[in-house]
């Protein structure tokens, strides 16, 4: 009951944002409404890995979005985002993804974002990956796979810059941003600073990233990246590697994290896609790092619908027994 009234809530704000602008403009011109879901069925094949709880398969729906855009003018638009997840607890809850206001050109080339908006973290990556739906790019999925965190959002609250300069050969993405994510409320005074410089030499992207967050007045988070990626017609290839250091007292930690992929239309309604993922949550200790493949083929009887059987194989270091993990995927859009 809570959560249908707070659902409720979300949605009435999300009319009334609309409403306002809509009130603006005197008219419904440049209204966009769109949506998209995460559908699994996934069934655990081993029972001896350290991922197997008992569960052996479930449906489960892992994320919705809902999203409304709307054009005020040539200068000006704004978006309103809702996505449900179960993080929270058990049950599927709606949340605030995306509020912002865009603001073009205030600098020639570049959008200004004022809200709650995308982070630079791995835009560009998962961009080239093509499957979120399948899977999140490898630091998005740092802490789902080794428990840690690694301070990262693909939303935030803040300011950011996006633009483009030297005839749209360089990219940047800046963003002052809370650092406490789209969900939670600033907890301290500090912000986090991010910064993305990406190259885009015909079909090719190369990219540096680095953030940086105060903790506190003595203690710091730093995160750098860089990555690499292609795509032309039928083939998309890329790999990314992240170096996160958590300074502390006495001893700073660090996490690092690799991703490599493809993806292959083998035809004009099908996808072979594979990619291996390290994960590290601690550089300076022996056998603690989680090696993982992901197979899986794309059936994409039309561009907005797709059934994706897929193939987790998770190694685990030590004596830990791998875990293998059979998922059918499916995607919608409207």
């Amino acid at each position: 009951m809570k959560s249908t009234r707070f659902f409720m809530l979300v949605l009435s704000i999300a009319v009334l944002f609309v409403a306002s602008t809509v009130s603006y403009a005197g008219s419904l011109d440049g209204l966009e409404i769109k949506g998209k879901a995460y559908f699994d069925y996934y069934h655990d094949i081993s029972n001896t890995g350290p991922r197997a709880d008992g569960q052996e398969n479930a449906f489960k729906f892992r994320r919705t979005y809902l999203t409304i855009n709307k054009k005020i003018d040539d200068t000006f638009s704004v978006r309103f985002r809702t996505d449900a997840d179960r993080k929270a607890d058990d049950k599927l809850r709606p949340f605030v993804k995306h509020a912002f206001l865009q603001w073009k050109n205030l600098i020639p080339n570049s959008k200004l974002y004022i809200g709650i908006s995308g982070t630079p973290t791995w835009a560009n990556s998962e961009k080239v990956w093509g499957y979120r739906g399948l899977a999140k790019t490898v630091w998005d999925n740092f802490k789902d796979v080794t428990g840690a965190s690694v301070s990262a959002t693909s939303a935030d609250a803040g300011l950011a810059l996006k633009g483009t300069f030297a005839e749209k050969m360089i990219g940047y993405h800046v963003m002052v941003a809370n650092g406490s994510h789209y969900s939670h409320p600033e907890g301290n005074m500090y912000k986090k600073f991010q910064l993305s410089l990406s190259a885009h030499p015909s079909n090719f992207i190369i990219e540096g990233y680095f953030d940086i967050e105060n903790r506190d007045s003595e203690f710091k988070n730093i995160t750098m990246k860089g990555f690499a990626g292609y795509t032309q017609d039928k083939l998309a290839v890329g790999g990314e590697y992240y170096i996160f250091t958590k300074e502390g007292d006495p001893d700073d930690l660090t996490m690092n994290a690799l991703s490599v992929f493809g993806r292959y239309d083998v035809t004009e309604t099908g996808t072979a896609i594979l990619r291996f993922d390290m994960y590290e949550p601690d550089a300076d200790t022996d056998d603690n790092e989680t090696n993982l493949i992901i197979a899986a083929f794309d059936y994409h009887p039309h561009k907005k619908v797709h059934v994706i059987p897929n193939i987790w194989y998770y190694m685990n270091a030590g004596d830990l027994d791998a875990d293998l993990v059979g998922k059918l995927t499916f995607e919608w859009k409207f």
